[in-house]
This record gives structure tokens, C-alpha cells and sequence, in this order.
């Protein structure tokens, strides 16, 4: 773009007649064809550079709008200057097989596309100035600031769309030449900065350290597929313990001492005494107990009923002693009128 525009010459202005503007791409040697096509070659790469600029937005995350706004002026800005110089060259090829109501046609419709794309690019040189600010770390604040200035600049394009100044004419410096220095210099400069941006390094194992031993150690593990991904509900029942009893941790067995048991006094046997030959009842085996006497009839016991003959005891009972007092019997009256029946 810079080749072009210094190699430009200049072409004729909105007042110049139709034969005029014939006549000038009659004589026209090749000072406007290929200064056109430098522009517009360099306007296609200046696309690349707001494509880039886009993605390393979205990369740094920055402001999504702004970039997708950026993008899309100025794609359709650079779009229809690129139609305006191409248009100025076709009336370059074959000057003499147009007339000069269609050479005048051709340039002031150039002229016009050419002020609608100053528009276009305005805009997108804002929303780029926008961008850079929301961006961390993709380019200087003077970035922004010369992008509102190279903003400013193109806006003169559009403005000889609605007025017939000589000072905002297409071959003035105002109209054309400072918008197209603003704008080179901002994408050249933006343009390299992004060159000079380093990525990210990555840092690289060690091949030949142990990292690299360790792997060629276990092949089996780098080959082993993943894991399905489990849901929500699955890893949380697989988070749960299992019911089972709970189990004691197991402490080390001692080793058990054999019983032996304490000495203890040998008893003596004890002395058979012989039972009298008189203590059980004739004919009744000895070893068999005595029959009871049956209970009187009052159902009273008089005493303990001896379990056998030998618990009778047949001694008789001791004499009173003088001290004891004979028991008095019970006064019976004398009456004549009792008499036993």
C-alpha cells in the first residue's frame, strides 16, 4: 500500500468533463493501473491482519462483540475500496473502446464506493480501538489512540459524499491522501507488533532422563483405555461404604501357656462305720428304707417321722431330779351326778 499510494498520480477531480476524463486515461501510461493494484493487494492483507487481530481476541478473551464487529466492517470497508481501484483499472485497459459518458460513469461510481468503505472502515477502526482496550496483554493503550486518529482520517472520505468542498475532494490531501497515510501507518504498525508477540513456550519432557526411562518401562500403562465416565448418581453409590459387619482390626496373637493344674492334698478315704445288726427291720433288704407309719387321723404330725429304725432312739428317758416339780394334774370335781355311761 505504501509502494501504491507514493506511485499514485493523481487523478481527475469531480469538476473535470466527461471528454476530459476520456482524454486522461487516453494518455494514461501506466502511473494509475498498477499503483491501484499495489493498494488493493496491500487492502487484502490489511484483512488478514483484522482477521488475526479478531482471533487473538477471542484467545486472550477480550471483548467478543467488539472483535465480531471489527471483523465485519472491516471486511465489508475493505471490500468495496478494493471494487473502487478495480473499477479504475478496468477504465486503464481498454480506454479506447469506452466513451466518454462511460469513463465519467465508472469514476464517479468508484468515488462513491469509495466513500461508503471510508464509512465502513471508521466504524471497525473504533470497534478495534474498543477491542484493544478490553483485551489483556494483545497490545499497547497507544494502540488504541492511534486507531480513533486513523479513524478520524478515513471518516474524511465520506464526508465529499456530502459536500463539494475542494478541500474534501478525491485528489486532495484531506479528502484521500491523509486518511490512506492514517490507516497504513496503524495496520503496518499493529501488524508487525503481532509478529513480535511470542508464544507460549512449551515445555518438553526430558527424552533421555528418566521420564523417558520410566515410560519405556511401562508401556502397558501409557495403553490402558480410560475409564468410562460415571454419572452423578453412579459416583455417588459408589462413594458409599458397603454393609457389612464391622470388623475389628485383627492384634497379634500371643502365644498360650500350657494349664497345668495345682497340686492339690490327696484326701484320705473315710472310715466305713459299720451299721447294727438290729437297726433294719428283719426281711427287708438293708439297704432299703423302713416303711413310714402312716399319719394319724387328725392329720396332725405328732413329730418327725424317723426315716428308719436306726433314728428310733430306744433309751429311756431321764428321772426327774428333786428340783423338778411334779406336773398337777387336771382338779376333777367329785359330782355324785356324774356316772359313766
Amino acid at each position: 500500500m505504501i509502494a501504491g499510494l507514493i506511485t499514485m498520480g493523481a487523478l481527475p477531480g469531480s469538476d473535470a468533463t466527461a471528454p476530459q476524463v476520456y482524454e486522461f486515461f487516453l494518455a494514461e501510461d501506466g502511473e494509475v493501473a498498477r499503483p491501484t493494484a499495489l493498494i488493493a493487494i496491500g487492502l487484502l492483507l490489511a484483512l488478514v491482519m483484522f482477521a488475526t487481530l479478531r482471533s487473538m481476541m477471542s484467545a486472550r478473551r477480550g471483548s467478543n462483540a467488539a472483535g465480531v464487529t471489527m471483523l465485519a466492517l472491516a471486511q465489508i470497508g475493505i471490500g468495496l475500496q478494493v471494487v473502487a481501484l478495480t473499477m479504475i483499472g478496468v477504465l486503464t485497459l481498454r480506454p479506447a473502446d469506452a466513451d466518454p459518458g462511460t469513463s465519467r460513469a465508472i469514476l464517479d461510481l468508484s468515488e462513491l464506493l469509495a466513500g461508503i468503505s471510508g464509512a465502513a472502515l471508521t466504524a471497525a477502526l473504533i470497534a478495534a480501538a474498543l477491542g484493544i482496550r478490553r483485551t489483556p496483554g494483545l497490545l499497547p493503550a497507544r494502540f488504541s489512540e492511534a486507531a480513533l486518529l486513523a479513524a478520524v482520517g478515513v471518516a474524511l472520505w465520506t464526508v465529499r459524499l456530502f459536500s463539494d468542498a475542494e478541500a474534501f475532494a478525491a485528489d486532495s490531501s484531506l479528502g484521500s491522501s491523509l486518511g490512506w497515510v492514517l490507516l497504513i501507518a496503524w495496520t503496518l504498525a499493529a501488524g508487525l507488533w503481532l509478529l513480535a508477540i511470542r508464544p507460549r513456550r512449551i515445555v518438553l519432557p526430558d527424552l533421555d532422563g528418566p521420564a523417558a526411562t520410566a515410560t519405556a518401562a511401562s508401556p502397558q500403562l501409557a495403553a490402558e483405555p480410560r475409564a468410562p465416565r460415571l454419572s452423578r448418581a453412579e459416583r455417588a453409590k459408589a462413594k458409599m461404604p458397603a454393609a457389612s459387619p464391622r470388623q475389628h482390626p485383627k492384634r497379634p496373637s500371643k502365644p498360650r501357656k500350657p494349664f497345668v493344674p495345682p497340686p492339690y492334698p490327696e484326701a484320705e478315704p473315710a472310715p466305713v462305720e459299720p451299721k447294727p445288726a438290729g437297726a433294719s427291720k428283719p426281711g427287708t433288704p438293708p439297704d432299703e428304707p423302713a416303711t413310714v407309719p402312716p399319719e394319724p387321723e387328725s392329720g396332725v404330725a405328732t413329730g418327725p417321722s424317723p426315716e428308719s429304725m436306726a433314728d428310733l432312739d430306744p433309751s429311756p428317758l431321764p428321772a426327774p431330779g428333786p428340783d423338778s416339780e411334779p406336773e398337777a394334774e387336771p382338779a376333777t370335781a367329785d359330782d355324785p351326778g356324774d356316772e359313766p355311761q
